[in-house]
């Protein structure tokens, strides 16, 4: 396997790693707001 696709294989992970992180982080957050204001959509 040629060095260059490897980086991109990296790469591309971690931006997906990254953007999952995200996501699991406004779920979080959504969760917690709306138990605060007391209401669930």
């Amino acid at each position: 396997m040629p060095r260059k696709s490897i980086q991109n294989m990296s790469r591309c992970f971690l931006f997906h790693f990254r953007h999952a992180k995200m996501k699991e982080a406004a779920a979080f957050l959504f969760v917690k707001t709306a138990e605060h204001t007391g209401t669930f959509i």
